[in-house]
C-alpha cells in the first residue's frame, strides 16, 4: 500500500491457516512525516506496533493463534506512506 497523504484508518482481516506463516509476518514501512501505527486484533489478544517513519522486521505474534486476525492502520498527518507485509 502507498500513499502520498492519510490521516484516519484503514482495516482488514487475514486469515492465517499455518503457525508458519503467523510466526513469519514481516512488516516494512515508510513515511516522511506524521504518526502510522499497526494494531493487531484477534478475540482478546491486541498488540499495538509503532511503524511511523521506518519500520522494517518481523512482527511479535506471540499470543496470536492460526485464523483470522484484524489488521488495523491508523494515521495522523502521515505523508508519502509506503507498507508492505508478508508472510
Amino acid at each position: 500500500m502507498s500513499a502520498r497523504s492519510l490521516n484516519g484508518h484503514i482495516q482488514t482481516n487475514i486469515d492465517f491457516d499455518n503457525a508458519e506463516a503467523l510466526a513469519n509476518i514481516h512488516t516494512e514501512s515508510t513515511n516522511a512525516s506524521g504518526e502510522a501505527m499497526l494494531i493487531l486484533t484477534q478475540g482478546n489478544t491486541e498488540r499495538a506496533f509503532d511503524i511511523s517513519g521506518q519500520f522494517n522486521g518481523n512482527l511479535d505474534m506471540s499470543g496470536f493463534e492460526t485464523g483470522r486476525i484484524r489488521f488495523r492502520f491508523e494515521f495522523q498527518n502521515a505523508q508519502d506512506v509506503e507498507i508492505h507485509i508478508n508472510w
